[in-house]
């Protein structure tokens, strides 16, 4: 491994600036020529600049780190690079890691498609920097969430079309009425019904569904969104909700995945002390279901 010291931001002086430090580090899984580092750090500074303008009150580092050891094989690969990744983060104690391999590279080196994948690191970056600045501040508005949910499968449907994917809706007739924050709960359930779509789409089926249950001495809101694709291999599943982990590399890049989506939803649930439970069955599909309690 070799570090670079020039990361955006890290000439600084400690003394000067006294906001809270945040830690992205990207993982290069390759040793980069002048014009690959050039592009990246082109990237980096892009990155950057958006959340130095989007959150102020953090100071944000983004340490480089070129894998320049032999790459191993397409097979042992991706699994490799998840695990140096979390190695890494531990080891810098980063507050995030990304992993960047070959692939990535060759996107980075083309200025007009440079702007994509940052685009996406940064949004995911940011929404989830925001959710756990507030993660012990439990949202006071009342909300219907059967209403939410019903207003998100509606925008849902273009994308579900265009994936040849039939979006079915089973919700309850009366208001669901939790404590949320609006903007957040959106986020939650366009998240997993867009991984559905997108990740479990080949089952050709995503039902979304609402009920109302016993939880602790109340009743909660209950949210499921159900996929009939290849399902989640069970290793996989314990570690899908954290940040920057996929299942799949190769086809979370190709539909512009961060590893981010499930993460953000782990901390919205939290935030709104709600419960996550994820099922899934080899051959069978996925199921992701949200309990979050209801006031009366």
């Amino acid at each position: 491994m070799r570090p670079t010291d020039d990361a955006p931001g890290a000439t600084e002086p400690q003394a000067a600036r006294h906001e809270p430090v945040v830690e992205l580090g990207w993982l290069v899984a390759h040793a980069l020529d002048a014009r690959q580092r050039a592009s990246v750090q082109a990237a980096r500074r892009q990155v950057l600049a958006a959340l130095q303008q989007a959150l102020p009150e953090f100071r944000w580092r983004m340490p480089l780190v070129e894998w320049d050891e032999p790459l191993l094989t397409p097979q042992e690969e991706p699994v490799a690079l998840l695990k140096e990744g979390a190695r890494q983060r531990a080891q810098h104690h980063w507050d995030y890691a990304l992993v960047i391999t070959p692939a990535d590279l060759a996107a980075y080196s083309r200025p007009q498609a440079m702007a994509t994948p940052s685009r996406s690191l940064y949004a995911g970056v940011l929404s989830l920097s925001r959710i756990e600045m507030r993660a012990h501040v439990r949202p006071s508005a009342m909300v219907d969430a059967a209403a939410t949910v019903r207003a998100v499968v509606e925008l849902a449907r273009p994308l579900a079309a265009e994936a040849n994917v039939s979006l079915e809706l089973n919700i309850v007739d009366e208001p669901l009425r939790i404590r949320g924050d609006a903007d957040e709960l959106v986020q939650l359930f366009d998240n997993l019904i867009e991984n559905a779509i997108k990740y479990g789409g080949e089952g050709g089926r995503v039902i979304v569904s609402t009920a109302c249950e016993p939880l602790g001495n109340g009743m909660a809101a209950v949210i499921s969104v159900q996929d009939f694709g290849h399902g989640i291999a069970p290793e996989h599943v314990p570690r899908l909700t954290e940040r920057f982990y996929r299942v799949d590399v190769e086809a979370s890049r190709a539909k512009q995945g961060t590893g981010l989506g499930l993460a953000i939803v782990k901390h919205i649930v939290a935030r709104h002390r709600g419960r996550l439970n994820v099922r899934s069955e080899l051959g069978a599909g996925t199921t992701f279901t949200v309990r979050i309690p209801m006031d009366a």
